[in-house]
This record gives C-alpha cells, structure tokens and sequence, in this order.
C-alpha cells in the first residue's frame, strides 16, 4: 500500500545473497525501535540515513502486524536445515480479565 515495503532491521549480517526482504544490520538499536514503531496516528515517519541513502520508516504494523512469519521465514532462508526450537514473540496485546 502507497509504496510501503517491509524492511528488517537485523541483528545479524546476512550472509546468503537472496535474502527475500530487504533490510540492515547497521541500525542503533535506538533508530531500529523509533523506525519501527513511528504510527502515523501518534509519531512522525522516522527519518533515517543508511549507506548514504536517506530512509523513511513508519510503524512495521501497517503491513505486518504480527512479524513472527516473517521471523521464521528468515530464520529458515539464513539457517537452512536448523530445526527452529522456540520464538519469543513480546507484544503489547492484552488477554481480557477471565478469558
């Protein structure tokens, strides 16, 4: 939607040449959580400076609210053949009081 594309801020360098999502591994960890997180209902687009190119960043759940799959997708392309044990997943939804 309106030329928006996923883009990871990672932790890691990818080491295989076709990785499926753009992204960088030379975020502070301060840019990477203000890119992340900018909604458009509360934060202005984070503007951020890669490799010489200047990035603009909007809240990842515009389109993708739950990035688990797309974690697990990566984590399968980098580590081909690992057996993916657990994924920890922090959110910030509620359960209701009983349910």
């Amino acid at each position: 939607p309106l030329g928006r594309v996923e883009y990871l801020c990672r932790n890691y360098e990818v080491l295989h040449h076709d990785a499926e999502k753009s992204g960088t591994c030379k975020l502070s960890l301060k840019d990477a959580c203000r890119a992340t997180a900018a909604a458009p209902s509360y934060f202005p687009k984070q503007k951020i400076m890669i490799d010489g190119k200047l990035h603009y960043f909007e809240d990842g759940a515009l389109l993708t609210s739950n990035p688990s799959k797309v974690a697990i997708l990566e984590a399968l392309k980098a580590f081909p053949g690992a057996v993916l044990g657990c994924l920890v997943s922090i959110g910030t939804g509620r359960l209701p009081i009983g349910g």
